[in-house]
């Protein structure tokens, strides 16, 4: 259950956060920073091996923070079977 709601709470965060970039605009290092904190939590839940925090950002048009991962593949085939995994492992 714990886990659940920290993946649910981390996911909330990571996909709703939408905010104009003039209020957040002066803290994207802020959000920068807790970049390597996300990344410790993936290594701590088993997912490092698979998933890498590359980048925290303001989206093009400033209204939205993204935080960008990669799959640790160049192989396409890999990556699905990769984040297939790691969905039923989640579940």
């Amino acid at each position: 259950m714990k886990k659940t709601l920290t993946f649910c709470l981390l996911s909330f965060l990571c996909t709703t956060l939408v905010f104009s970039q003039d209020f957040l605009g002066n803290d994207l290092p802020f959000f920068q920073k807790k970049a390597s904190l996300y990344q410790a939590w993936l290594e701590s839940k088993g997912m490092g091996k698979s998933l890498k925090v590359d980048e925290v950002k303001f989206e093009k048009n400033g209204n939205e923070l993204e935080l960008l991962l990669s799959v640790r593949t160049h192989d396409p085939d890999s990556a699905a079977a990769i984040w297939t995994r790691l969905v039923a492992d989640f579940k």
